[in-house]
């Protein structure tokens, strides 16, 4: 807005929304700084030689410097063996070059961690590129836990499917039994022969005896769950007569 005073022209300019735009800017910045200084992640920013331009504290912390003492330093002046810092530094440069994320894991001292080297252009000043590493250790341990069960649940499916074989050819069994001696007693009911139905009558009665016992040997068996016990020496004529008992049974396997 333009106002004449006599002579002179004084300019009056609204900056009201410049004003706004500036305390946006500053209440950005400051929402970054605060995530750039609070998270746990190691993030550091490096020009193409290697050298650091600022460091969050978690960077520092982890490298075991002070953040003020960390500026202006090269990687291959903190980190060895000397291969390792040349490796980031690679793959900084490949970052800048390519202008491409560049990712890779690794193991430091029992824990893992994942890296990520992103390019940044900053006007006015030279190539640089950003270090962002995660500690990543309780993920991979979760990770193997993971595989470990599968593998777990693998060997309890291949069990159980072991179990329903086993159960089901031993029921089958005095089922055929049953089955047998059910036609040869309607046979002799036929025939008039009574003494011969209740002898055979008796054989499927021992046959059903047998498969309730099979029911609830599985039943007590599915209670107690999968035992694991360490093994032991026992002596092979124990097993025998442990055998002829009808305690246990033996299937040999290839």
């Amino acid at each position: 807005m333009l106002v004449a005073a006599e002579e002179e022209l004084v300019v009056i300019e609204d900056v009201t929304e410049l004003k706004r735009a500036e305390e946006k800017l500053k209440q950005s910045e400051e929402r970054h700084r605060s995530l750039f200084e609070n998270t746990l992640d190691s993030i550091a920013l490096m020009d193409k030689e290697g050298r650091f331009l600022t460091a969050n504290p978690a960077m520092a912390e982890s490298l075991g410097i002070p953040p003020e003492e960390l500026i202006g330093k090269k990687l291959s002046d903190i980190i060895s063996p000397e291969d390792v810092a040349k490796r980031r530094l690679e793959m900084g440069r490949r970052a800048i070059d390519t202008g491409q994320v560049q990712i890779f894991d690794e193991t430091r001292n029992g824990r893992h961690f994942n890296n990520i080297f992103v390019p940044v252009k900053i006007p006015g000043k030279k190539e640089t590129f950003q270090i962002i590493a995660r500690d990543i250790t309780e993920r991979k341990k979760a990770e193997e836990e993971r595989e470990s069960l599968l593998k777990e649940l693998e060997a309890k499916n291949t069990e159980l499917e072991r179990f329903a074989y086993t159960v089901s050819h031993d029921l089958r069994s005095p089922l055929v039994t049953i089955q047998g001696f059910t036609d040869m007693v309607q046979t002799d009911l036929a025939q008039n022969d009574l003494e011969k139905a209740k002898e055979n009558l008796t054989f499927i009665d021992k046959a059903a005896t047998k498969m309730d016992q099979l029911l609830s040997d599985t039943l007590q068996l599915s209670r107690i769950g999968r035992m694991v016990n360490p093994p032991e020496d026992v002596p092979f004529g124990e097993i025998v007569n442990l055998k002829e008992k009808g305690i246990i049974r033996i299937q040999w396997r290839n």
